[in-house]
């Protein structure tokens, strides 16, 4: 009638939540359907996002029919408010204290009640859910089923009893849950039982998490606390799930006990700071603080809590500070403004004070380092980054023309120690780059270590870089041929762009060194990578005579299709021969070009080549 299906829907984790664009569509439907009084304008924005669920929406338009929606609507209560507007008192305790009984009970967990059970259960239960007998003031014996089934709350399907929509489930067996725990002296090894039974079955997830919900709500609850202490995953996943729940209900109580999990550090006097700077190794936290800091830090991302976020990224455990960077990130990418407070307080605290604070300084450089590289090109994030870093640069390296001698080399000292601090996250951070990465960690510390003879290569072939110095051709030919033989990520790169601005400004005269180094490249698999690099080089004094305007040069041309084919044949022999982190297909490598450069030169596309290839 109104265009979309309002109910009966199936609820499942799955389910798409209706984009922004088509909620307001949507909403307009409901309100029609169901005469709501208020206008999808006057909904706050967190209304808005609450309805965007679409069981959300249904259970607020059912529960509000033909009535005005209030303002503050707390998802946690939808259920609730829907029931209670539904159903009648005795209804409400048929269900909560007959049938969920028979689903959740010590020791046997279900989502469904059988015929056998109803009949199992005694009490005339089954004739009260299928008995149509009259009864004498005029009310069918089964009617208080047929009515919490009229409000969509249970369905009787092949004579097995099921809620119709999961998160009812969740509901009410959480109450259940709630309820037996109560009568366990030791309710935390109560609760570990079930969250280890929902390994086996998983519908009861959620009927825990709200049963622990509920458990929260008790002022300074030990049960919690123990949970977040244990070092189990299953458990930790459960405990962010059920803090972050309760954090969107009541979200000061949710901070006091975060406070609890991830106590505040002792203040970084100048005597423990000149400790972290003299390498000394902070303390590392015991498995179960640790865990529990975890979970204060994942669920404090999860609410925006930057006061704990901070709190974590100046722990001394270095897996809490990494984890508060990584969640801290995560809140930064969902919340720009939010995760630039955390970012720019890190960097307040580690130049508060004569000295540093080095796990500041980690933190914070960990935490701008991912911005940068994930964000590199985003104009709108660059300056905030670098204004952060000129005072945090500038209030470390910062020298007073009036320093005395004595001030002086203590500064020295102090950039020495920052420098080296510095490049010790780098390297750690680049162990942490997935293997495939185009940096080669190993090979970059390498040649921090190289002997003197090839250091001085390396400086050679960095000069050999400036077209306007000229240089003694054998040695510049020796120093290249060299070169080759150095697979070292730097050494590379050095190599080909000297190669490159060379052979663009004087192409012809360089072809003959070219050609030189590419026979030598075959020689040897250890030098195959070059087949590629000088391949590449090649095809960049394509592209400048095209971006130029020039003519393409036919020696060039006719080396680089040359050059593209012996690519290809080394790469068909030997597929690991023109493997290098940078090249993500070697299969297809240079044939783009080769196409392009191929067709512009002879206006042919079909070529022996790439009829193999493709």
């Amino acid at each position: 009638m109104l265009g979309i299906e309002l109910e009966p829907f199936s609820y499942s984790e799955q389910m798409e939540p209706f984009s922004r664009q088509e909620l307001p569509q949507v909403y307009s439907k409901y309100q029609q359907e169901f005469r709501l009084q208020t206008p999808y304008e006057a909904l706050s924005h967190e209304l808005r996002e609450t309805l965007r669920d679409p069981l959300q929406l249904w259970l607020l338009a059912k529960t509000f029919q033909q009535r005005a929606i209030p303002e503050h609507v707390k998802v946690s209560t939808l259920i609730e408010q829907y029931v209670h507007t539904l159903l009648q008192r005795e209804e409400r305790r048929f269900l909560e204290q007959q049938l969920v009984p028979l689903m959740v009970r010590e020791g046997h967990y279900s989502n469904v009640i059988t015929e056998a059970e109803l009949d199992a259960a005694g009490g005339a239960l089954y004739e009260l859910v299928y008995s149509e007998q009259v009864l004498s003031n005029g009310q069918q014996m089964n009617r208080p089923f047929l009515n919490v089934c009229d409000a969509d709350i249970l369905v009787l399907q092949e004579q097995r009893i099921a809620f119709k929509y999961e998160r009812f489930y969740e509901y009410f067996a959480g109450k259940r849950i709630a309820s037996l725990s109560e009568i366990h002296t030791d309710r935390y090894a109560f609760y570990l039982g079930l969250i280890q039974e929902t390994t086996r079955i998983p519908f009861l997830w959620g009927a825990v998490r709200n049963a622990l919900v509920e458990e929260a709500k008790k002022p300074g609850s030990e049960t919690i606390l123990q949970l977040c202490r244990t070092p189990q995953q299953r458990v930790k996943e459960m405990m962010v799930s059920v803090l972050t729940q309760f954090g969107l209900e009541t979200p000061k109580p949710t901070e006091e006990i975060l406070e609890n999990l991830l106590p505040r550090e002792k203040v970084a006097t100048e005597w423990r700071k000149g400790q972290q700077l003299l390498g000394k190794s902070p303390r590392t936290t015991d498995l179960v603080s640790r865990n529990a800091g975890r979970i204060a830090i994942e669920v404090a991302c999860n609410l925006g809590i930057c006061r704990i976020l901070q709190r974590g990224a100046l722990h001394t455990d270095q897996s809490l500070r990494t984890e508060s960077v990584r969640y801290s990130y995560n809140l930064w990418q969902r919340d720009h403004a939010r995760g630039f407070i955390i970012l720019e307080e890190l960097a307040r605290q580690a130049v508060h004070g004569l000295l540093p604070n080095t796990l500041a300084l980690e933190s914070t450089f960990g935490f701008s380092a991912v911005i940068f590289f994930e964000h590199y090109q985003d104009r709108s994030i660059l300056p905030r980054l670098q204004s952060i870093w000129r005072g945090i640069i500038a209030a470390l390296l910062h020298l007073r023309e009036e320093n005395s001698h004595q001030k002086g080399l203590i500064q020295t000292f102090l950039r020495e120690r920052i420098f080296s601090f510095v490049f010790g996250i780098a390297f750690r951070l680049m162990r942490e780059i997935p293997a495939n990465d185009i940096f080669d960690t190993y090979n970059l510390e390498a040649f921090f270590h190289l002997s003197t003879e090839e250091k001085s290569l390396y400086r050679r072939l960095v000069c050999y870089m400036n077209i306007s110095d000229s240089y003694a051709i054998e040695q510049m030919k020796g120093d290249y041929f060299q070169a080759l033989k150095k697979n070292n990520l730097l050494f590379i790169v050095v190599t080909v762009v000297g190669l490159v601005a060379r052979s663009c400004h004087t192409p012809l005269s360089f072809l003959a060194l070219l050609k030189e180094l590419f026979d030598e490249s075959k020689s040897d698999p250890a030098t195959f990578i070059y087949l590629g690099q000088i391949t590449w080089v090649l095809e960049n004094i394509l592209n400048r005579n095209i971006l130029s305007g020039d003519p393409i040069l036919d020696e060039i041309f006719t080396f680089f299709v040359e050059a593209v084919e012996t690519s290809q044949e080394y790469y068909i022999r030997d597929p690991t021969s023109l493997s290098h982190p940078a090249s993500e297909a070697p299969q297809a490598l240079f044939l783009g070009p080769y196409t392009l450069h191929y067709h512009n030169k002879t206006g042919i596309v079909k070529t022996t080549l790439l009829e193999m290839r493709i």
